[in-house]
């Protein structure tokens, strides 16, 4: 049983539209739907043992069920609070859409201190309906400036989060990496990036890291036939394998693949994961738990 402090749980593995994909009729899709499967968007929940207060990474379009995931996951009933903190790594769907589950017309939260880029902050304050949660206080944004200074910053006492700058087209704000370090493990988390390319970079991501959820969208570039994938920026798992393959010689099982696409064969293809476990990759597993 963990002594850690805290607790990291996955609460969602899938790109911004989960699984089954609303729209999609392929054999990924009906065959979730007919067995049951629901996996959510990318997000991360944090768990302090020693208060009970709870942290949330993203807010996506199914934020009730991984709030309600979040307190089943850590034990801690559903009814005393419904998160104590909140970081947004950037202004697209999957990851700032359930944002609006916190306003008057549904859970009307009060003033949860919501972690965000000055960018992202100033979307949300300058763009209905948005603009409504900051002024009911349903959010309390607090900003961060990692794009400069990769500071460290402490959503919960005792938790340290670094922002980092990553490349990802800027629709509406920056994106941002978090490395989040309890007293005994330190996580990286990269639900999107364009590309792996730049090594300084990879450097500063993966300083001190012992687990790291990094965006693998696709497979390769042969998984959408009807859609320019160059058009779609996100590092294929076959290229992002043979770019970190170093770390994961060096540390076997660190490097585990978050944000897939619901077209993606690594999802449900058991021989394509037994070849990444046996280079050191993983897929992560909606529910699993890391002690940081």
């Amino acid at each position: 049983m963990s002594t850690s402090r805290f607790n990291c749980y996955i609460l969602g593995v899938m790109q911004d539209g989960g699984l089954p994909h609303m729209g999609c009729n392929k054999n990924c899709c009906n065959s979730a739907r007919a067995n049951g499967i629901e996996l959510f968007p990318a997000s991360l929940g944090i768990h302090d043992t020693k208060t009970d207060k709870l942290m949330l990474v993203d807010a996506t379009p199914a934020i009730a069920k991984q709030v309600s995931l979040l307190h089943a996951l850590s034990n801690v009933p559903e009814a005393n609070t419904l998160f104590d903190s909140l970081l947004l790594t950037h202004a697209h769907m999957g990851h700032y859409a359930g944002l609006i589950q916190l306003g008057k017309e549904s859970c009307n939260s009060n003033a949860i201190p919501t972690f965000t880029s000055e960018r992202m902050s100033d979307f949300i304050v300058n763009n209905n309906p948005w603009s409504q949660l900051q002024k009911d206080n349903n959010i309390a944004i607090q900003t961060f400036n990692g794009a400069q200074k990769n500071e460290t910053f402490a959503p919960l006492d005792g938790l340290q989060v670094k922002a980092i700058a990553v490349p990802h087209r800027e629709d509406f704000s920056d994106t941002f990496a978090f490395k989040i370090s309890g007293a005994d493990k330190t996580i990286l988390y990269v639900p999107d990036i364009d590309h792996l390319n730049d090594a300084t970079l990879l450097g500063n991501l993966f300083d001190g890291v012992d687990i790291a959820y990094i965006d693998g969208a696709f497979y390769d570039e042969n998984e959408l036939p009807n859609r320019d994938i160059t058009k779609i920026p996100h590092p294929f798992i076959v290229r992002s394998v043979e770019i970190l393959q170093p770390y994961a010689d060096s540390n076997p099982g660190m490097i585990r693949f978050i944000h897939l696409n619901h077209s993606n064969p690594a999802l449900t293809d058991k021989r394509l994961q037994v070849e990444l476990h046996q280079k050191g990759f993983g897929i992560a597993l909606q529910g699993e738990q890391v002690a940081l």
